[in-house]
Protein backbone atom coordinates (compact mmCIF):
# COMPACT_ATOMS: atom_id res chain seq x y z
CA UNK A 1 0.00 0.00 0.00
CA UNK A 2 1.50 3.45 -0.78
CA UNK A 3 0.28 6.18 0.97
CA UNK A 4 -0.22 9.79 -0.27
CA UNK A 5 2.36 12.21 -1.15
CA UNK A 6 2.97 15.22 1.59
CA UNK A 7 3.93 15.29 5.02
CA UNK A 8 2.72 11.51 5.58
CA UNK A 9 5.12 10.23 2.60
CA UNK A 10 8.16 12.22 3.63
CA UNK A 11 7.94 9.92 7.06
CA UNK A 12 9.75 6.68 6.88
CA UNK A 13 12.90 4.49 6.42
CA UNK A 14 15.54 4.84 3.45
CA UNK A 15 18.40 3.18 1.76
CA UNK A 16 20.51 4.44 -1.10
CA UNK A 17 20.02 3.67 -4.36
CA UNK A 18 23.87 4.12 -5.89
CA UNK A 19 23.08 3.39 -9.54
CA UNK A 20 20.32 6.82 -9.12
CA UNK A 21 23.04 8.68 -6.92
CA UNK A 22 25.53 11.16 -7.86
CA UNK A 23 29.01 9.97 -7.11
CA UNK A 24 30.61 13.24 -4.32
CA UNK A 25 33.90 12.13 -4.65
CA UNK A 26 34.49 12.08 -8.58
CA UNK A 27 32.32 15.71 -8.25
CA UNK A 28 35.10 16.80 -5.36
CA UNK A 29 37.66 15.37 -7.39
CA UNK A 30 36.83 17.70 -10.58
CA UNK A 31 36.90 20.51 -8.54
CA UNK A 32 40.32 22.71 -8.84
CA UNK A 33 41.35 22.93 -5.04
CA UNK A 34 43.67 21.84 -2.76
CA UNK A 35 43.60 18.51 -0.72
CA UNK A 36 42.66 19.43 2.64
CA UNK A 37 39.84 21.14 0.87
CA UNK A 38 38.74 18.64 -0.88
CA UNK A 39 39.13 16.40 2.14
CA UNK A 40 36.56 18.60 3.94
CA UNK A 41 34.72 19.00 1.09
CA UNK A 42 33.93 15.25 0.66
CA UNK A 43 33.30 14.92 4.28
CA UNK A 44 29.80 17.25 4.24
CA UNK A 45 28.81 15.79 0.76
CA UNK A 46 29.39 12.11 1.57
CA UNK A 47 26.11 10.22 1.65
CA UNK A 48 24.92 8.00 4.52
CA UNK A 49 23.59 4.63 3.46
CA UNK A 50 20.42 4.96 5.62
CA UNK A 51 18.22 7.84 6.45
CA UNK A 52 14.96 8.11 8.37
CA UNK A 53 12.83 10.67 8.94
CA UNK A 54 9.16 11.53 11.40
CA UNK A 55 7.14 14.27 10.55
CA UNK A 56 5.08 14.37 13.69
CA UNK A 57 2.63 17.54 13.08
CA UNK A 58 5.06 20.86 13.59
CA UNK A 59 8.04 18.74 14.45
CA UNK A 60 10.65 16.41 12.14
CA UNK A 61 12.83 13.68 13.86
CA UNK A 62 15.75 13.01 11.26
CA UNK A 63 18.41 10.13 11.54
CA UNK A 64 21.17 8.43 9.36
CA UNK A 65 22.89 5.27 9.55
CA UNK A 66 26.11 7.63 10.74
CA UNK A 67 24.13 9.67 13.29
CA UNK A 68 21.96 9.73 16.56
CA UNK A 69 18.25 11.56 15.87
CA UNK A 70 17.77 15.28 15.74
CA UNK A 71 14.71 16.67 16.14
CA UNK A 72 13.43 19.66 14.62
CA UNK A 73 10.78 22.22 16.22
CA UNK A 74 8.86 24.78 13.97
CA UNK A 75 9.21 27.94 16.27
CA UNK A 76 9.72 29.91 13.83
CA UNK A 77 13.29 31.00 14.60
CA UNK A 78 17.14 30.16 13.97
CA UNK A 79 19.06 28.07 16.42
CA UNK A 80 22.73 29.06 17.00
CA UNK A 81 25.68 26.67 17.56
CA UNK A 82 28.95 26.75 17.88
CA UNK A 83 32.09 24.53 16.86
CA UNK A 84 35.42 24.67 16.18
CA UNK A 85 35.37 28.34 17.32
CA UNK A 86 32.76 29.47 15.08
CA UNK A 87 29.32 30.52 15.45
CA UNK A 88 26.68 28.94 13.32
CA UNK A 89 22.96 29.33 12.45
CA UNK A 90 20.99 26.56 11.95
CA UNK A 91 17.46 26.86 9.73
CA UNK A 92 14.57 24.77 8.51
CA UNK A 93 11.73 24.49 6.75
CA UNK A 94 8.82 22.07 5.95
CA UNK A 95 6.49 21.82 2.79
CA UNK A 96 3.76 19.21 2.60
CA UNK A 97 6.69 17.02 0.58
CA UNK A 98 9.71 18.36 1.19
CA UNK A 99 12.17 19.20 4.34
CA UNK A 100 15.15 21.08 4.09
CA UNK A 101 18.12 22.01 7.16
CA UNK A 102 20.64 24.83 6.16
CA UNK A 103 23.75 25.50 8.03
CA UNK A 104 24.91 29.30 7.58
CA UNK A 105 28.15 30.49 9.07
CA UNK A 106 32.28 29.54 8.90
CA UNK A 107 33.40 29.50 5.49
CA UNK A 108 30.47 27.28 4.24
CA UNK A 109 26.91 27.56 3.79
CA UNK A 110 25.20 23.76 3.55
CA UNK A 111 21.55 23.08 2.45
CA UNK A 112 20.54 19.66 2.30
CA UNK A 113 16.76 19.19 1.49
CA UNK A 114 15.22 15.96 0.98
CA UNK A 115 12.39 15.52 -1.32
CA UNK A 116 9.47 13.07 -1.35
CA UNK A 117 9.16 11.03 -4.93
CA UNK A 118 6.72 8.60 -6.55
CA UNK A 119 4.50 8.35 -3.77
CA UNK A 120 6.16 8.48 -0.79
CA UNK A 121 7.99 5.54 -2.29
CA UNK A 122 11.50 7.33 -3.01
CA UNK A 123 13.35 10.52 -1.63
CA UNK A 124 15.85 12.50 -3.26
CA UNK A 125 18.46 14.26 -1.39
CA UNK A 126 19.77 17.46 -2.60
CA UNK A 127 22.96 18.64 -1.07
CA UNK A 128 24.15 22.32 -1.77
CA UNK A 129 27.50 24.33 -0.77
CA UNK A 130 28.46 27.74 -1.34
CA UNK A 131 32.05 28.73 0.06
CA UNK A 132 34.36 31.70 -0.94
CA UNK A 133 37.42 28.77 -1.96
CA UNK A 134 34.61 27.77 -5.00
CA UNK A 135 33.68 30.34 -8.12
CA UNK A 136 29.97 28.66 -7.92
CA UNK A 137 27.75 26.29 -5.94
CA UNK A 138 27.90 23.03 -6.06
CA UNK A 139 25.49 20.18 -5.68
CA UNK A 140 24.95 16.98 -5.08
CA UNK A 141 22.21 14.41 -5.27
CA UNK A 142 21.20 10.91 -3.97
CA UNK A 143 18.34 8.67 -4.21
CA UNK A 144 16.68 6.28 -1.55
CA UNK A 145 14.49 3.72 -1.47
CA UNK A 146 12.22 3.37 1.04
CA UNK A 147 12.27 0.41 3.19
CA UNK A 148 9.79 0.70 5.84
CA UNK A 149 7.06 2.99 6.19
CA UNK A 150 7.82 4.32 9.82
CA UNK A 151 11.08 5.87 10.69
CA UNK A 152 13.66 3.60 12.20
CA UNK A 153 17.38 4.39 13.23
CA UNK A 154 16.65 5.25 16.74
CA UNK A 155 13.92 7.66 16.19
CA UNK A 156 10.77 6.48 18.99
CA UNK A 157 7.63 8.25 19.62
CA UNK A 158 9.50 9.37 22.79
CA UNK A 159 12.15 11.49 20.53
CA UNK A 160 9.84 14.72 20.57
CA UNK A 161 9.59 14.50 24.66
CA UNK A 162 13.61 13.83 25.38
CA UNK A 163 14.74 16.26 22.32
CA UNK A 164 18.09 18.13 23.52
CA UNK A 165 18.51 22.20 24.18
CA UNK A 166 17.28 24.67 21.69
CA UNK A 167 17.92 28.27 21.73
CA UNK A 168 17.18 31.56 19.31
CA UNK A 169 19.11 33.55 21.34
CA UNK A 170 23.15 34.02 19.47
CA UNK A 171 24.17 34.96 23.08
CA UNK A 172 23.29 31.60 24.55
CA UNK A 173 25.46 29.16 23.24
CA UNK A 174 25.76 25.75 24.26
CA UNK A 175 28.51 24.28 22.57
CA UNK A 176 28.84 22.29 19.59
CA UNK A 177 27.57 22.18 16.07
CA UNK A 178 28.76 20.15 13.27
CA UNK A 179 27.39 21.36 10.11
CA UNK A 180 24.81 19.16 8.03
CA UNK A 181 25.11 17.84 5.09
CA UNK A 182 26.50 18.84 -3.14
CA UNK A 183 27.15 17.52 -9.01
CA UNK A 184 29.91 19.58 -10.47
CA UNK A 185 27.87 22.85 -11.10
CA UNK A 186 25.49 22.44 -13.53
CA UNK A 187 26.82 25.80 -15.99
CA UNK A 188 0.10 14.72 17.80
CA UNK A 189 -0.82 16.60 15.42
CA UNK A 190 -0.76 20.16 14.09
CA UNK A 191 -2.50 20.59 10.55
CA UNK A 192 -0.40 22.47 7.94
CA UNK A 193 -2.47 23.80 4.78
CA UNK A 194 -1.56 22.16 1.76
CA UNK A 195 1.47 24.40 0.28
CA UNK A 196 2.20 26.26 3.68
CA UNK A 197 6.32 26.91 4.54
CA UNK A 198 6.68 27.02 7.64
CA UNK A 199 10.17 27.10 9.25
CA UNK A 200 12.08 25.50 11.77
CA UNK A 201 14.28 25.63 14.64
CA UNK A 202 16.59 22.71 16.11
CA UNK A 203 16.00 20.93 19.59
CA UNK A 204 18.71 19.14 19.68
CA UNK A 205 22.76 19.50 18.31
CA UNK A 206 23.04 18.69 14.93
CA UNK A 207 26.19 16.88 13.43
CA UNK A 208 27.49 17.63 10.07
CA UNK A 209 27.21 13.48 9.08
CA UNK A 210 23.67 13.20 9.88
CA UNK A 211 22.83 14.70 6.67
Amino acid sequence: LRRAPGRDGLSGTYKIDDSASENAEEIVNGLNIDASRRAELEAKLAAPDEIAIDVRGSRVALATSAQSPVTYNTDGGDTYDRTGGRDYRVRASLREDEFSVSNIGGDTDLTVTYASLEDGQKLKVTRRITTPYLSETVFVESVYIKTAQVAGLGITPAQDDTAGYSSNDPNDIPGRLPSPGISQGRSGEFIIPNGTIVTASLENEINTKIS
